[in-house]
């Protein structure tokens, strides 16, 4: 059963909804200038700093180091994802509340989003603390990669309540339409992190060489910055005054923070499964063969996914702006807008994404000795780059269609079409994979897992367009 979320303030029912197929949407133009800011900052947040930082650790030139950052990565990703939740269902909430004119509503919704994000964050940090090196157990990691990798996931879990608090921040001011303070901060942030990260990992400018536990002290550096400005442009804008009746970080209301879960924890699954299936993913790799395959393995895999991130990164951009254009429709009560936004975003998006492929498959060599230049493990993932990127394009519709229906409120049929395609196709098909195939060459064995993952998401993005042809979707109400 669909989730109905219920306020005393907004009903958005099917029977008040604009359906007129002729209703209008955003101008292309208007979207690509709301996708702009959103695609690069998602490249300074997400890619940037993840590819240099790989790079940087490459040149340490250790395989076991390297795989270690790749199995660290993929969990800090989950918790990346887990940290967009709440924010992400805040601004279904929030973009409504704006859209109607109810604008202290909005300042209130923020406090429970803040300050739910700040006790979730601080509670995972305690949970990555504790069992950092049982985690690269469970994926499968040599003893080696634990040691390296342990001290590494550590650090990384004081960054996490710094992280929840950053997108609680960073969600309150895109469902308000601002995507550009959140670039400009995210500016700042990424020259912080880079600079001091070149500087721990390498030892460079006097600092001493720390290897891989420099990248987690760049990163606190990093968001305790960010979180500082952007805390302190609220407060002094006065742009921002007429949302707030009091402060937000003084508004604490426990019920308003648990009905705000409750919208979240669909959320929270639906993002939290996607990225858990790279860790599944990871563990699956780790089946391939000898150790000494299973390190290739692991550290090859960390060099695809950064080029995967850089080719996904336009559909990440786009499903951002979908969320909050479909949520301010649905406040307008504009149902034939917020379709007509759908397609637009849906076709920008595929001719984005297979220009940027395009790009990376001409020059596969390149991001290959770029990675490994002492070619200790790029022999064996060189081949597989241009398919994999291929693959990719499985994943745009469910990424779009999935944003545009959380914008809508839609979120438990999010999680549900998301989890059980993961755990009802992906998990036991790569499993039956990892243990049947037995002793077919590692190359061949790592891209048959890594294809049933994106013909998983292809059955996601199927499901997702029924459900958008429908009209479940549009009686949400909060």
């Amino acid at each position: 059963m669909d989730l109905e979320l219920k306020t005393d303030t907004v009903d958005v029912r099917k029977s008040s909804m604009n359906q007129n197929p002729s209703a209008q949407g955003e101008s292309a133009f208007k979207i690509l200038q709301y996708w702009l800011p959103e695609f690069i900052a998602y490249a300074l947040l997400v890619s940037l700093p993840l590819f240099l930082d790989s790079y940087w650790i490459s040149q340490l030139n250790s395989t076991s180091t390297y795989g270690a950052l790749g199995a660290g990565t993929r969990l800090m990703n989950t918790l990346f994802k887990l940290s967009e939740a709440i924010p992400v269902a805040s601004i279904a909430f929030i973009g409504r509340h704006n859209g109607a004119g109810e604008y202290e509503k909005c300042g209130e919704r923020f406090g429970d989003s803040f300050w739910s994000a700040t006790l979730i964050g601080f509670a995972q940090c305690a949970i990555l603390w504790i069992f950092a090196s049982q985690i690269y157990r469970f994926l499968g990691a040599p003893e080696s990669m634990i040691a390296t990798g342990t001290p590494y996931l550590k650090l990384q879990a004081l960054n996490i309540p710094l992280l929840f608090i950053f997108a609680a921040l960073i969600g309150f001011m895109k469902a308000l339409k601002n995507t550009t303070t959140p670039l400009y901060v995210n500016i700042i942030g990424i020259a912080l992190f880079l600079g001091f990260d070149y500087a721990l990992i390498l030892g460079k400018f006097g600092f001493p060489q720390l290897g891989l536990i420099g990248s987690p002290i760049a990163s606190i550096i990093r968001y305790s910055f960010m979180n500082i400005i952007i805390i302190v442009h609220i407060m002094t804008d006065s742009s921002y005054k007429k949302y707030f009746k009091q402060m937000f970080f003084t508004v604490f209301r426990p019920g308003q923070m648990l009905h705000l879960l409750n919208l979240s924890w669909p959320v929270v699954i639906d993002k939290g499964i996607l990225a858990w299936s790279f860790i599944w993913l990871g563990k699956m790799i780790g089946t391939i063969g000898s150790a000494n395959h299973v390190k290739v393995a692991m550290a090859s895999m960390e060099a695809i996914k950064n080029l995967e991130r850089f080719s996904i990164l336009p559909a990440l951009a786009f499903a951002q702006v979908v969320t909050f254009l479909v949520s301010n429709n649905m406040g307008e009560k504009n149902i034939g807008g917020a379709r007509k936004n759908i397609k637009k975003i849906l076709i920008f998006t595929f001719i984005s994404v297979l220009i940027v492929s395009l790009g990376i498959c001409s020059s596969s060599h390149f991001w290959a000795t770029l990675f490994d230049p002492n070619n200790k493990f790029a022999s064996f993932f060189e081949p597989l780059i241009c398919p994999i990127i291929f693959l990719v394009s499985l994943d745009l519709v469910q990424i779009i269609l999935a944003g545009a229906l959380r914008g809508a409120g839609d979120v438990r049929s999010v999680m549900m079409i998301r989890t059980g395609c993961c755990l009802g196709i992906f998990v036991p098909i790569s499993y039956i994979i990892s243990q049947f195939f037995v002793g077919i060459d590692p190359q061949a064995k790592f891209m048959m897992i890594y294809t049933c993952y994106y013909l998983t998401t292809a059955v996601m993005g199927i499901a997702f367009y029924w459900r958008i042809k429908g009209t479940a979707w549009q009686k949400k109400s909060i």
